[in-house]
């Protein structure tokens, strides 16, 4: 009984500056809401408070969102580097093939 193993291919998002952008934007996100919930409950008197929930922190989160995108284009291009056979030159959108207009409408498997 062989079956094709269907071997599927790491997500672009596998790669250490996405996941750097990742950790940076997540730890951001979670200091954005933990400094706006000290500020929400009035514990605290400080201007420094808003300048790093609403200045410098979502500068963090762009940041970490910015790297995640430069790590998938770099993996991209490196994958397409090693075997420009297997990886189409733009990525399938729904207007290059019907098929990717079915799925994203939910038509069909």
């Amino acid at each position: 009984m062989s079956e094709a193993v269907d071997k599927k291919v790491p997500a672009l998002f596998h790669n250490y500056l996405s996941f750097a952008g990742f950790t940076i934007a997540i730890a951001s996100l979670c200091s954005i809401i933990l400094l706006f919930l000290i500020e929400l409950t009035g514990s605290t008197n400080t201007a420094y408070l808003g300048i790093f929930a609403y200045v410098i922190l979502p500068a963090g989160l762009v940041f970490g969102l910015i790297l995640i995108g430069a790590g998938m284009l770099l993996e991209r291009r490196r994958r397409r580097r090693l075997s420009p056979a297997r990886s189409p030159r733009f990525p399938e959108s729904i207007s290059t093939t019907p098929a990717a207009a079915a799925r994203f409408l939910g038509l069909s498997g």
